[in-house]
């Protein structure tokens, strides 16, 4: 919205002073043709001042909540943006550091519902896009010194074949055994 320029309101208080009088309304003991010019012209002009005074002081009110505002709201988006600290690819994964009163607040909220958990190594939480559900994602919070659901799989997986290798080899000695019985 833009201001009003104080020329254009103090012309307009004028027209409406002006108005009021020449339809007879007066102000005080008379109308404008009971009045002396010179104290009407006086009077007009003292009204159309403290009216500007007023507004005056109106819109630097107006300005100063507009600043405290702006203000609030500079603070909400520091509040709400996290500060990128760091970012780089190491072995294939991306190390990046963040820092911000959202990001600390986010901190707190994820350790807690670690601890809350009873997980030893990590916790995951499904989640989908507002905008498509077939749009999903697992983010897994865990420990830094656990053992990721990834390694976790590695090892379950090698001990696994290690422990079908041991199996066949064992069938294959025990196959080597009874056919060495059958000759003997």
């Amino acid at each position: 919205m833009t201001p009003i320029k104080q020329e254009e309101i103090a012309a307009a208080i004028e027209a409406l002073v002006f108005s009021s009088y020449s339809h007879g309304l007066g102000v005080g003991d008379g109308t404008l043709s009971q009045m002396e010019p010179r104290r009407s012209a006086e009077a007009r002009l003292a009204l159309t001042a403290a009216i500007l005074s007023r507004l005056s002081a109106a819109e630097a009110g107006r300005e100063a909540h507009r600043e405290q505002l702006q203000e609030a709201l500079d603070e909400i988006d520091r509040l709400n943006d996290p500060t990128l600290k760091h970012m780089r690819l190491e072995n294939g994964e991306i190390n990046m550091a963040v820092a911000g009163p959202m990001v600390e607040r986010l901190a707190l909220a994820m350790t807690a519902w670690f601890r809350e958990s009873g997980a030893e190594n990590y916790v995951e939480m499904n989640l989908n896009a507002r905008d498509n559900s077939d749009d999903r994602y697992c983010v897994t919070v865990q420990k830094v010194w656990a053992k990721s659901p990834h390694q976790l799989r590695a090892e379950a997986e090698a001990a696994r074949d290690s422990a079908l290798r041991e199996r066949d080899e064992l069938a294959h000695r025990l196959k080597a055994l009874e056919a060495s019985h059958e000759r003997s």
